[in-house]
């Protein structure tokens, strides 16, 4: 029984967080309407969300591509709006307009970031942790909803937001 209990708290603390993946996927694509450069990154005339995952994620990846193409209409701006899945082994191969990346371990989620900065686009972590490794932006719910802004992240990237943009983050270095 006490085996049990503990695999159930360990399983409870990898699950994702349902209110903030709703959040985040309302307000991700948003966010990458904001990128000054968006026109040139878009991906056959449409905003494509990469949902990054882990093999064994991939379910969850798939619900939260549904979620962020059902919270949007599929249509952000002027944009028709699509979400794909990737896994971090696909994530050279992948066209896209801003990775959206789930948990990983350090070493993919600095792969994924490193990928995104070379591509110019916006890393968008689940995780604020995960700024740590490089990533660009994450947005967690504590009174409200903060969107978190890595400075040095932007600046590798090459991305620029319109100035509207740093008026409503939190900006770290």
């Amino acid at each position: 029984m006490k085996i049990l209990l503990t695999f159930l708290f360990a399983l409870a603390a990898f699950a994702y967080d349902e209110l903030l993946i709703d959040a985040q996927s309302s307000v991700a694509p948003k966010i990458a309407l904001l990128d000054k450069g968006i026109q040139k990154k878009l991906v056959g005339g449409k905003l494509q969300v990469v949902v990054v995952c882990e093999p064994e994620d991939g379910i969850e990846a798939k619900d939260v591509a549904a979620k962020i193409h059902a919270n949007n209409q599929g249509k952000t701006g002027p944009y028709v709006l699509t979400a794909v899945v990737a896994e971090f082994s696909q994530l050279a191969k992948s066209e896209a307009s801003m990775f959206y990346i789930l948990r990983s371990s350090d070493a993919n989620i600095k792969k994924a970031v490193n990928i995104a900065k070379y591509k110019g686009i916006i890393s968008f972590v689940y995780d604020k942790a995960d700024l740590a490794n490089g990533a660009m932006l994450s947005m967690n719910i504590e009174r409200s909803a903060v969107i978190t802004l890595k400075r040095s992240a932007m600046r590798d990237s090459g991305v620029q937001f319109t100035e509207s943009f740093y008026k409503i983050v939190r900006i770290i270095e």
